[in-house]
C-alpha cells in the first residue's frame, strides 16, 4: 500500500509541474501581444478561479480555501515570482 501511495504522490507532483509549465508558457506567449499584460492577468485569474471551483467540487470548499491560503502564503514569500 505504501508503494501505491508513493506512486500517487509522484503522479500528483508530475501533474502539478506539467500544469504549472503549461500555464507559464501560455502566459509567456501572451506577453508579446499588444494587450498581453491584460490578457495574461485575465487568463491567470480565470485559471485560478476555475481551479478553485474544481478543487472545491472534488474535495470541499474548506479544502479549496486552505489551498488558496497556502498559495497566497507562497506568493507573499516570493516563491514562483518572476522578476
Amino acid at each position: 500500500m505504501n508503494e501505491l501511495n508513493e506512486f500517487f504522490a509522484t503522479l500528483a507532483d508530475e501533474e502539478r509541474a506539467a500544469a504549472s509549465a503549461h500555464l507559464a508558457s501560455r502566459i509567456d506567449g501572451m506577453a508579446d501581444q499588444d494587450d498581453g499584460p491584460i490578457r495574461a492577468r485575465l487568463f491567470a485569474a480565470a485559471t485560478l478561479v476555475a481551479g478553485a471551483e474544481l478543487f472545491a467540487n472534488l474535495d470541499s470548499p474548506q479544502a479549496a480555501a486552505a489551498q488558496l491560503r497556502r498559495l497566497a502564503d507562497r506568493l507573499d514569500a516570493g516563491a514562483g515570482v518572476k522578476h
